[in-house]
């Protein structure tokens, strides 16, 4: 497997375990699609997974695709690939709780748009990033150009596809794409425990919040807006937030206990 997916607790992880580049073949993206697929599953078992980790064991987190899969390929076999392998980014990105990419070494092309998938990004401060498809004539053909808009804005995004270029982790700090910069020795162990963090939160409200997030990025404040008062309904009745606001009533600020319910 050049993928795997593993769960500690209410804690998942998809290890990316092909090193050292970590290529976007058919062989791992279909790897990929599986270990989305048993992280969907993981969100609605027994014991339900409520955060996500997404790395790599290796020195690079992905340097892109493997370029030869393209070569010799009609129009309408592209095509097809494409519609093959993009829904384990989609579904990847719509997982119902919050997901953290942690990223070393090289993260580039197909690499940087499977961490666009997830909610936010952690980096070493040695990661390098890149849309760099337009150095072999192409474009990003996992939805990476369209994410990267929406995060830092249409002007950068076009330099950054136009030209192909490779950043260094602290350039796409200052873009707002990557949420913190770390040492390389701290970058797993703080990035784990904050997931610990954010996984024994409301679960229910924070998937709520996710889906107003991407209905601004899609369709504007006004769409989100519009779905905003049907999830606030829900996320009003749960349990955790009647339990947390009996516990801050009891208790004051800071001391409630979620169950994800």
């Amino acid at each position: 497997m050049k993928v795997h997916f593993e769960q500690s607790g209410d804690i998942g992880r998809i290890v990316l375990d092909d090193g050292p580049l970590n290529l976007l073949g058919p062989e791992l993206v279909a790897d990929l699609t599986k270990a989305v697929a048993a992280a969907e599953k993981a969100v609605s078992a027994n014991t339900p997974m409520r955060a996500l980790l997404v790395s790599s064991d290796g020195e690079h987190f992905s340097a892109g695709a493997d370029v030869r899969v393209f070569q010799g390929l009609s129009a309408e076999q592209a095509q097809a690939a494409i519609l093959e392998n993009l829904p384990a980014f989609t579904r990847l990105e719509r997982l119902p709780v919050p997901t953290l990419a942690t990223v070393n070494g090289l993260c580039l092309a197909g690499g940087m748009e499977l961490a666009l998938s997830c909610d936010m990004i952690w980096a070493a401060e040695a990661a390098q990033f890149g849309l760099i498809e337009a150095t072999i004539g192409g474009f990003p053909f996992a939805g990476g150009a369209q994410r990267l808009a929406a995060r830092v804005g249409v002007a950068r995004a076009r330099e950054a596809v136009y030209g192909g270029t490779v950043y260094p982790a602290s350039r796409m700090y200052e873009w707002g794409v990557v949420n913190r910069v770390l040492p390389q020795e701290d970058l797993q162990e703080k990035a784990l425990r904050y997931v610990h963090r954010i996984a024994a939160g409301p679960t229910r409200a924070l998937a709520a919040a996710k889906q107003l997030i991407s209905l601004t990025t899609d369709g504007g404040v006004g769409a989100a807006d519009t779905a905003m008062p049907a999830l606030a309904g829900e996320i009003v009745a749960s349990q955790d937030l009647q339990e947390g606001a009996a516990s801050l009533l009891a208790h004051g600020p800071g001391h409630a206990t979620f169950a994800g319910r």
